[in-house]
């Protein structure tokens, strides 16, 4: 289903529904957000879901600005006041059915939304432990509510300028560039009749604590992979990543150039990666920032 076939199935929805929307309709601060029963920090907050800490709702889409973005994300969403507490069903670019609860009173918004591998929304507001569940509370930001702004340090003075680099008064004007590890060189042989690479071909994967990474090297020279998350809190508002593209073998260093991607930022870069171990089951590289990283041999 297309994102304007599904808005237009949501825009002729009863009208019963319609009121709770209209209900919902504004701006909304984020006041609070849960996570197995632990409350998220602001800064927690805009770096993983709401960069401005807040989110609008107008008919059935929410939007907001993620983390990193020039552009704002949209959901849509779908609202049941039949059951109790009423439900909501959140709509992603990739996944469907994203489940919760939501309660609205006056100014304030609560909303709770199941966990990973939870088919069914939650029966009562709550993050217990290992659930997976989210809970967010927000309030409504009134028109007559203006936006502080942000406090600008005033350009430095005279006095300032002839400070010498090394004073501490002036360090925050200055950007310190970043330092690199060295990057060790290849210990798998690149000159073997195309053995080298044939090991690379296959499907190889990594994991971090959010994420979990497959990507395909294929014999014809194209590439695939796939992100997903493994924290609910990031699953609910962010996609899952598809990317393709092609890659090649340089002299020991993988260089790979997106096609392709569910992540607008990601289509047209280019990675490379040094290999500097190789084996049946995993392989070791070292990135263009001089991180290391270790992958697994899936098939």
């Amino acid at each position: 289903m297309s994102v304007a076939t599904l808005l237009l199935a949501l825009s002729m929805l009863p009208a019963a529904e319609g009121d709770d929307l209209k209900a919902l309709a504004g701006n909304w601060k984020v006041v609070a957000i849960f996570e197995e029963g632990a409350a998220l920090s602001e800064k927690e907050i805009a770096s993983e879901l709401f960069a401005e800490g807040k989110i609008s709702i107008d008919g059935p889409v929410i939007s907001f600005l993620p983390p990193g973005a020039f552009e704002k994300k949209s959901v849509a969403f779908v609202v049941d006041k039949t059951t109790e507490p009423k439900q909501i069903s959140l709509v992603g670019a990739t996944k469907v059915g994203t489940k919760g609860i939501f309660m609205h009173s006056g100014d304030s918004l609560m909303v709770c939304v199941a966990g990973l591998g939870e088919k069914e929304a939650p029966k009562e507001f709550g993050t217990p432990k290992n659930s997976g569940r989210i809970l967010m509370t927000f309030k409504r930001i009134k028109d007559d509510e203006k936006d502080v702004p942000v406090p600008h340090r005033p350009a430095p003075t005279a006095v300032e300028e002839k400070i010498p680099a090394a004073d501490p008064l002036v360090a925050p004007y200055q950007v310190k560039a970043p330092v690199f590890s060295p990057i060790p060189p290849p210990v798998a042989p690149v000159d073997d009749g195309g053995k080298f690479k044939k090991m690379l071909v296959g499907t190889w994967g990594h994991q971090t604590d959010e994420t979990v990474t497959y990507i395909t090297l294929n014999a014809d020279g194209s590439f695939s992979m796939s992100t997903t998350w493994k924290r609910s809190i990031k699953s609910v508002f962010k996609d899952d990543i598809r990317t393709s593209g092609e890659w090649k073998l340089d002299d020991g260093v993988i260089v790979a150039k997106v096609s392709t991607s569910t992540t607008k930022e990601l289509r047209g870069q280019v990675y490379s990666y040094r290999v500097v171990r190789i084996g049946e089951s995993d392989l070791v590289a070292v990135d263009q920032t001089g991180k290391s990283r270790r992958e697994w041999k899936v098939r």
